[in-house]
């Protein structure tokens, strides 16, 4: 729970004993938690798609779109996250895109 910031530790005059005390502010607790560890996930996802993107032989243009699409999903993502945790205006047009792009990484709608 320290970890996350849900309580900390808190001293009290004459006692040896460990007190804690709790956060008081939810979006203090979520937005550390999306901080450091969503967003961690995401900026990793990322750079696996980038990479995979870079290694894979141009012979395949189907897995190379769905590469390239979950590679874009995952900056749309830490985009709108970054943003959130920012206190900023959250565009509208990524999250529209979020459905086009994740119906790409799947491959959706696309003849076998």
């Amino acid at each position: 729970m320290q970890e996350w910031g849900a309580v900390k530790k808190a001293w009290v005059v004459g006692e040896r004993r460990e007190h804690y005390e709790a956060e008081t502010s939810i979006w203090k607790m979520v937005s550390r938690v999306f901080r450091e560890r969503e967003l961690q996930w995401i900026r990793t996802a990322s750079e696996a798609f980038e990479s995979a993107s870079s290694e894979l032989q141009s012979d395949n243009e189907l897995v190379a779109k769905r590469i390239a699409g979950l590679a874009q999903l995952a900056q749309v993502g830490a985009h709108l996250l970054e943003s959130m945790l920012e206190g900023e205006a959250v565009d509208s047009l990524p999250i529209k895109t979020v459905g086009e792009l994740a119906k790409a990484a799947r491959g959706d709608g696309e003849e076998p």
